[in-house]
């Protein structure tokens, strides 16, 4: 049995606040938006139902203002820094049932786990780019890659790295600690979608079927004392504009409780793959519009939260965002197992990329936007 440590951020989903907003997400005129865009320029914090009205069908409209403030405000809290990182698959072994997924446990896919060699070839390998920082991702399965595995990884990368944060199947608050011990600096966790028939239907068997233990994920992050936590959802799963009032109030909630904390959002749109039908799943597709719509409204209702891009989005859309929040870019991405490695036997891709930049090239383009690229904003000592 799984210990059940606090997931209070359930009984918010519940609350009279969050219904308001979600109505008025829906209901809001014209007027309202401006009324919220005086109250932006003024200088004062926005509540959660005022972010409701920004996301609207109403606000689309005002979207060019939007970006104004949202550059403002990404400006005051950020500066012109991009923190660069870069991903490393560790496994793509699941046995999670998720219909979306090219690695959901059902598909036929080349599947591996990189042994303690092909680590620490890998670490250096990207270390060579001069990043310094690095998201493990583990794969679904604790059966091909357990705890042990992860700690391991993290002992074996973390030489190469200033920062270490790491995406895996949701863990204990124990376990979340023990990775705090060795260094690990923060986690990220996409809760996938806030809709909880919708999820479980997305998700049908597996422990990732469990949406309660996966929603407690980020308190357990947060009481084991982890430094950074990466919230998200996958936008399209379903109405993107629900998911987004219900991600900003779960970001509201883990801001009021662990204010030592430091957050930030990702907002993946969803990709197909060969052997899938989004259409009968019934997912949607984000136009460019909706997508820059979004991040504004989250840079304006959570203003000093990290905003990531991935490159799930192209090479001129990253260039485009990075005006209106984007601090954090993953560049010299590969979405392989290994894919770091001068090896034939790679796993299987989990999404194509859409911007294969290197890591020099996404610094030019960066230096070239009038911005700042991080190689490391946390040093060890």
């Amino acid at each position: 049995m799984r210990g059940r440590e606090l997931d209070g951020f359930k009984t918010e989903l519940e609350s009279l606040v969050l219904k308001s907003a979600l109505e008025k997400s829906q209901d809001a005129v014209v007027s309202e938006v401006q009324n919220v865009l005086d109250k932006v320029r003024s200088g004062k914090s926005l509540t959660l139902e005022n972010g409701a009205v920004l996301l609207s069908q109403a606000a689309s409209n005002s979207l060019e203002e939007m970006a104004q403030e949202a550059r403002r405000l990404s400006l005051n809290h950020f500066g012109k820094s991009v923190v660069l990182y870069t991903p490393i698959y560790l496994s793509n072994y699941c046995i999670n049932g998720c219909r979306y997924c090219n690695y959901g446990a059902e598909h036929d896919i080349k599947r591996r786990s990189l042994n303690e060699t092909e680590i620490e070839n890998e670490a250096k390998n990207v270390a060579a780019t001069g990043l310094r920082q690095v998201l493990l991702l583990t794969g679904e399965s604790d059966k091909h890659f357990d705890f042990e595995a992860i700690c391991r990884a993290v002992e074996i990368i973390s030489p190469y790295f200033d920062a270490v944060m790491i995406e895996s199947y949701a863990l204990s608050q124990s376990e979340y600690h023990r990775l705090k011990a060795l260094g690990v600096l923060g986690i990220t966790l996409y809760q996938e979608t806030y809709d909880q028939e919708r999820y479980e239907y997305l998700h049908p068997f597996g422990p990732k079927s469990d949406y309660d233990w996966r929603l407690g994920v980020p308190e357990r992050v947060g009481n084991s004392g982890l430094r950074q936590l990466s919230l998200g959802v996958l936008m399209g799963l379903t109405n993107w504009r629900t998911d987004l009032i219900k991600l900003m109030a779960h970001g509201h909630y883990m801001q009021a409780h662990y204010p030592e904390m430091e957050f930030s959002f990702s907002l993946p749109r969803m990709i197909d793959f060969e052997g899938a039908n989004f259409e009968a799943l019934g997912i949607q597709s984000i136009s460019d519009r909706d997508f820059v719509q979004a991040i504004c409204v989250l840079r304006l209702v959570c203003p000093q939260f990290g905003m990531n891009l991935s490159t799930r989005e192209t090479k001129q859309m990253r260039q485009a965002l990075l005006s209106i929040g984007i601090n954090k870019m993953s560049a010299g991405v590969s979405t392989e197992v290994g894919g770091h490695l001068n090896v034939e036997n790679r796993g299987e891709e989990q999404f194509q990329i859409s911007d294969h930049s290197s890591v020099s090239d996404v610094r030019e383009m960066i230096f070239a936007s009038g911005y700042q690229p991080i190689m490391r904003d946390w040093i060890k000592f």
